[in-house]
């Protein structure tokens, strides 16, 4: 992730391209961080490129209009002595309605205020997408995705970095293998999520019709669900916890060696389903029982503030969440010792009547950790490693 020294002095190369209206923007870079913004002035391009260089800006990029195509493309030049020693972040000022496809190596890109259909690819770097429509796909392999008032047919898709979502609309999938999922104040009428080690936080609109498919391997799952829904929910469990908080009644079975909750209300056209393997499924029905238990679920705590910039900030902050989260649960689980913090009590009576008559070896650390697991508290990875530790004594 391209990060500036601020002891160098930055030197700024513009240049201007005329071209045609509804322009298709083609860009293949290396170190250099990208922002694409939509202007008001479809015939003009604005190339800004801030450098700690001191070459010229053709000696940096591969600038290439092709008129008959319509096409802009920018290709960074590859020069091993400044490589790794300069610094660039290059700006590109487009029409609004603009085709964008873009793939970064390792630093960040952003687009804003573009209509169209956009591709943006990243390999160690953030994505972040601020009020842009269209056909939107963003990939990143080692980054998050931030998105903001961006609305069509949306696919993003990350292996190892959270995503969030605000203000959305249209339809939109969602797929990471490794980070969480947070969507608030979105209105899709379509939506399928797909975790594999991550929680998941997910505000439904309020709307008349909608579907809404939600999966996770590993991590819990928090549905903030209005009341005056019409909701169909079904949610599948097999190795988690329900909490059931919405109003109306629901019913509870096994099926396929999964347990689950099924429930009813009104039309019923705002069809919820669920699928989780190791973790807790709530639904609640708004967001205020969710943030009141925040402390205590620090494993579903949704800080992260909306950082354009992709500073490296956020991944030092993630590392000491986790470290955090992982002592707090040693801690919960009576494996270490905290003199000025009382252990969590369960809220399920249910819960308390099975404590007081397990034997001895139920109230192990090894058995609160799976206890731990089971609620969605911790994932399987660190139940695995909070494992071993006991072991090692």
């Amino acid at each position: 992730m391209t990060t500036f020294n601020k002891e160098k002095e930055m030197t700024t190369l513009k240049k201007e391209i005329q071209v045609q209206e509804g322009l298709s923007l083609d860009t293949e870079l290396n170190r250099v961080r990208l922002a694409v913004t939509g202007s008001n002035q479809p015939g003009q391009v604005t190339i800004e490129l801030d450098s700690e260089d001191d070459k010229e800006l053709d000696k940096i990029l591969n600038i290439d209009y092709d008129r008959k195509e319509n096409k802009l493309t920018l290709r960074e030049l590859e020069d091993p002595d400044t490589a790794k020693t300069s610094k660039f972040f290059l700006k590109v000022f487009t029409g609004k309605f603009t085709d964008v496809r873009s793939i970064s190596k390792n630093a960040a890109a952003s687009i804003s205020d573009i209509e169209g259909n956009i591709i943006l690819k990243s390999i160690n770097g953030s994505i972040v997408s601020e009020n842009c429509q269209g056909d939107i796909s963003l990939e990143s392999k080692n980054g998050r995705i931030n998105v903001r008032k961006t609305g069509g047919s949306v696919v993003l898709v990350t292996k190892n970095g959270s995503i969030e979502v605000v203000d959305g609309h249209g339809t939109q999938k969602i797929a990471t293998g490794n980070g969480s999922v947070k969507c608030t104040r979105c209105l899709h009428e379509k939506s399928v999520v797909n975790v594999k080690n991550g929680c998941i936080y997910y505000e439904v609109p309020k709307i008349e019709k909608g579907s809404f498919t939600i999966n996770s391997k590993n991590g819990a799952i928090r549905m903030i669900v209005p009341p005056e829904l019409p909701y169909n929910v079904s949610a599948y469990n097999l190795n988690g916890r329900f909490n059931f908080g919405l109003p109306g009644d629901y019913e509870t079975g096994k099926e396929d060696g999964s347990k689950y909750i099924k429930a009813f209300k009104g039309s019923g056209k705002v069809v919820i389903l669920i699928h989780n393997k190791n973790g807790s499924i709530s639904f609640v029905s708004n967001k205020g029982e969710i943030m009141k238990n925040k402390k205590k679920n620090k494993m579903f705590s949704f800080d992260m503030k909306f950082d354009p910039t992709g500073s490296q900030e956020w991944t030092k902050t993630l590392k000491s969440n986790i470290k955090d989260t992982v002592m707090n649960n040693l801690k919960q689980a009576g494996i270490m010792d905290d003199p000025d913090e009382k252990a969590c009590q369960h809220e399920d009576n249910d819960k308390k009547k099975e404590q007081k008559m397990a034997s001895t070896d139920n109230t192990s650390p090894k058995m609160r950790v799976l206890q731990m697991l089971e609620e969605g508290i911790i994932s399987k990875d660190d139940a695995e490693k909070l494992i071993n530790a006991i072991k090692r004594g």
